[in-house]
């Protein structure tokens, strides 16, 4: 069995979490949201059924895309899932999400692609990564506490999942997380038309 997901966890509150975000992520808007959920697939279906597809080359600030994030506290841990990976892959929007909120790290595990990573950032700063990608991994920075019982040279299902129990995480997937979840849907009001033309002109 396959795993596929990407989180985004601070050491905060859901709503520190929300209003760090918006100041990281300022042309992401809050839109519709929901909670009450009694399993994780009823959450996910809600978000699969809520946001808005719009292909790159037809986004515009009239036509944006939606995607829904799933907020919950999963105890000293704000988290926030990811199903694109481009925010919890973004190791400098971490660090600065930590510059605020004292600590944040960053989950990214795609099976299907052989690829799995993990970014952790303290006080504005990448402390340590590693990312694993079809056999080939790249690490920053000295290992972490949270790292002593993983294998060596390789960071893939068991290693993220091991990862996640030692930052006291509970499993992605884990009912029990169902009824504090909120489904948020985030509107992209990035200007598309406007960086396309930037990029006709080199």
């Amino acid at each position: 069995m396959g795993m596929h997901f990407g989180l985004l966890v601070a050491r905060t509150t859901v709503d520190g979490l929300k209003s760090g975000f918006s100041k990281i992520w300022p042309k992401h808007e809050f839109a519709r949201s929901h909670k009450g959920f009694k399993t994780f697939d009823e959450a996910l279906e809600w978000a699969a059924s809520h946001e808005k597809f719009v292909s790159a080359a037809e986004r515009s600030l009239e036509n944006p895309g939606s995607q829904v994030h799933l907020f919950y506290q999963d105890g000293a841990w704000a988290v926030m899932t990811d199903f694109t990976y481009t925010l919890a892959g973004n190791e400098k929007a971490l660090a600065r999400l930590s510059a605020d909120l004292g600590a944040a790290l960053g989950i990214v595990i795609e099976s299907a692609g052989g690829t799995a990573m993990f970014a952790y950032c303290e006080n504005g700063n990448l402390v340590r990564s590693v990312a694993y990608m079809d056999g080939d991994m790249r690490v920053h920075g000295k290992p972490i506490p949270e790292e002593a019982k993983l294998e060596k040279d390789i960071f893939y299902m068991d290693e993220v999942e091991q990862l996640m129990q030692a930052f006291g995480l509970t499993p992605f997937g884990d009912d029990a997380i169902a009824p504090r979840m909120e489904a948020w849907e985030l509107i992209d009001r990035t200007d598309y038309e406007a960086l396309r033309r930037e990029r006709a002109k080199r």
